[in-house]
């Protein structure tokens, strides 16, 4: 299981170092699923969507993973766990939809269900001691480790189904106004099999509406808005051994869409908000807290310029201001404030693409480049009011390649080159130990056949 590289102030990053153990064998990840769609066209305009998915998965192996880096020593602190996972999710869905006539006005209405169930089985063994310390710049492996104790033992089931509904009305020939609502229940059963006192299941429902306006000034752009709630379950337990609330959202939008097609000019640009409430939150001993309160705002644009019949040029941005909207303290130590930037979410991303339509010794194909830049962000939520200790990713930027040629009707080959330049960067992180570094120049070559 990888948790990515151990990053250390002032210490060259190494892709040689491994921090784990080689004595632990692999870990066994297995994932089936199918699904089934099946869609019917009425005679009266109106159509009928439904489908049908099952996926099964499991998890199986012991690693030996990092905590922290222990500078008066020079040594990665671990700790080694055994996990057993098993997973069965089962959904299925249905949607009817058509346009009705009503009080002079046009209808488009949506109306549809889902329902799940899904089961997670989870066993971990963990075992600390100071013997599991290993030499940060010369790491020695073991061929004995130390034996595991239990840790979790539980089975949680989730049974839930929802419906829903919704009309776009036409008021007039540029505008138009939606509404919807949709109600959830859910039941979940929890099962401690260590404790059985903290075995609980609670059931809870709600109901989640939403709106949206349309205006077009044209027939080239038009300007929009909407709101929207919305709820899902929270796994796991508190300290008290007890389920959480439904993790809560709001979130609204406006913006404008554009098509100068003669120009070949296209694009978007919104300004949105969200809030969330009740979003987990790690607690001691594996357990969670639904304390979490978070507002994200920001602006999104993206652009499409057909330069010539053969050349096209598409760019996005997005700024986000991502952080904490509540006062809270997590496993009685880390202080998180209201105000405090989330982690893993830049402020400031974008992407520029290229893309050049060719003939190649007399095949059709095309061909570009991918310019992306993803900006400095958080890379320890918890550290960051702790001096000395608060953790920031840097910036990065990335240039990708691509091309692709159509052999035949049916198949197609594609070539891509990615991190051209061979920029050394970091996608996400947890904490100091746990940083995941980005993909080194790689090359991939695949073929694609349609029937």
């Amino acid at each position: 299981m990888d948790r990515g590289v151990v990053f250390v102030e002032e210490k060259p990053f190494s892709d040689s170092l491994f921090y784990g153990e080689p004595a632990d064998g692999p870990v066994e990840i297995d994932a089936f699923g199918h699904q089934l769609q099946l869609q019917h066209d009425f005679d009266n305009g109106w159509a009928f969507n439904a489908g049908l998915s099952y996926r099964t998965s499991s998890f199986e192996g012991s690693v030996t993973e990092p905590r922290w880096y222990n500078a008066d020593d020079n040594t990665v602190v671990r700790q080694r766990r055994y996990r057993d996972f098993d997973a069965d999710d089962l959904s299925g869905r249905f949607e009817f939809s058509g346009s009705e006539e009503l009080f002079g006005l046009q209808h488009n209405l949506l109306i549809g269900g889902d329902a799940y169930t899904y089961e997670l089985d989870r066993l971990i063994l963990r075992y600390r001691g100071n013997e599991l310390n290993i030499d940060y710049d010369n790491p020695v492996y073991s061929d004995s480790l130390p034996d595991m104790g239990p840790n979790t033992d539980d089975v949680e089931k989730q049974d839930g189904y929802g419906i829903y509904v919704q009309d776009q009305i036409d008021l007039s020939d540029s505008f138009k106004a939606m509404f919807g609502v949709r109600f959830d229940h859910f039941k979940q059963d929890y099962n401690n099999r260590r404790f059985p006192d903290s075995s609980y299941d609670i059931s809870k429902s709600y109901v989640n509406p939403r709106f949206g306006l349309v205006y077009e000034l044209s027939e080239e752009a038009r300007i929009y808005t909407s709101y929207s709630e919305g709820a899902r379950p929270n796994s796991g337990t508190d300290g008290d051994n007890k389920g959480h609330d439904p993790e809560e959202s709001k979130s609204w939008e406006i913006g404008v869409k554009w098509e100068l097609a003669e120009q070949g000019f296209s694009g978007t640009a919104a300004i949105f908000t969200t809030e969330k409430k009740n979003i987990l939150a790690s607690g001691p001993n594996g357990t969670t807290e639904a304390v979490g309160k978070a507002e994200s705002n920001g602006f999104e644009f993206d652009m499409v310029y057909e330069m010539s019949t053969d050349t096209q040029v598409s760019m996005s941005y997005a700024y986000i201001d991502a952080y904490n909207a509540k006062d809270i303290v997590l496993w009685d130590y880390y202080e998180i404030k209201d105000g405090d930037l989330l982690g893993n979410v830049p402020e400031h991303s974008g992407s520029l693409m290229l893309r050049q339509y060719a003939e190649f010794a007399g095949y059709e194909g095309s061909g570009g480049f991918i310019f992306q830049y993803v900006g400095e962000q958080v890379g320890s939520f918890l550290d960051q009011n702790i001096e000395g200790e608060a953790y920031d990713l840097p910036s990065y930027s990335l240039l990708n390649l691509y091309a692709n040629v159509k052999l035949t009707n049916n198949v197609e080959l594609n070539l891509n080159v990615d991190n051209l330049l061979g920029e050394e960067y970091y996608t996400n992180s947890y904490f100091r130990a746990w940083t995941m570094p980005g993909a080194p120049r790689n090359y991939r070559m695949s073929i694609k056949y349609s029937f």
